[in-house]
């Protein structure tokens, strides 16, 4: 009985805990979080009206209140990107996720540990190189950005990208980014592929894209109807 007591008040502390850090990271984050969700061309009655939706007219204990009793009963407000509840995309994505999740444990487990020990027990003979140039693929590997700033505001998208920056200077690291923002397009990337259809049709540097300097007319066009954008002055 006791260790069960134990263990539920483990669980509790650390539920709450986990309610309060992620509420004070909420309010910490740099931007507004009423633009973040109406934008920057609201109209005044709808930004007052989502103020008052989002709680932020309560002081910060009531605010934290409504918080834990929403987050405790699965509401987890409205998705900025999908404008569905939160909690349908999170059950949507979670099967495909503790999928990957198994996989992943999976092939550590029947692969990666077998291996490790093979290459310890043979230290410094071919197995052991091997190995290592395998790790270090791995390790070299790109990371994949998929759309990392839409929907956020400008204040927010900059500290992203501007961190983004930072461990890629500081770690060596390779981004393959997707997005269709060319103003992070041009901020974050030194090659570019243009896509249509699924096929690659062009290629460009982003000297080439800051110029216009284009061969499809696809790509002139994507250029034209993107016109205005420049890398944002928060960004350095």
């Amino acid at each position: 009985m006791g260790k069960t007591f134990r263990l539920s008040a483990t669980v509790f502390v650390t539920i709450v805990g986990l309610l309060v850090v992620t509420f004070l990271i909420g309010r910490v984050v740099p931007g507004d979080p009423v633009l973040a969700v109406v934008g920057d061309r609201a109209s005044q009655s709808t930004y007052g009206r989502v103020f008052i939706e989002l709680g932020l007219d309560r002081t910060p204990y009531a605010q934290f209140g409504l918080y834990m009793e929403k987050a405790l009963t699965g509401d987890f407000g409205e998705s900025v990107l999908t404008k569905r509840p939160i909690l349908d995309d999170l059950l949507r994505v979670f099967p495909a996720t503790v999928e990957l999740v198994t996989v992943g444990i999976i092939i550590g487990t029947l692969f990666g540990i077998p291996v490790g020990v093979w290459a310890a027990v043979r230290q410094g003979k071919l197995v052991d190189q091997i190995v290592r140039i395998l790790e270090l693929v791995g390790y070299s590997a790109p990371i994949f950005l998929d759309e990392p700033t839409l929907a956020l505001d400008a204040s927010i998208q900059a500290e992203v990208l501007n961190l983004l920056d930072r461990l890629r200077a500081g770690r060596g690291l390779t981004y393959v980014l997707v997005s269709h923002d060319l103003a992070v397009v041009s901020h974050m990337c030194d090659r570019l592929m243009v896509m249509r259809d699924g096929q690659v049709i062009e290629q460009l540097t982003r000297h080439a894209l800051q110029e216009h300097n284009t061969k499809n007319a696809y790509t002139g066009n994507l250029l034209t109807a993107s016109e205005g954008f420049t890398r944002d002055p928060a960004l350095h």
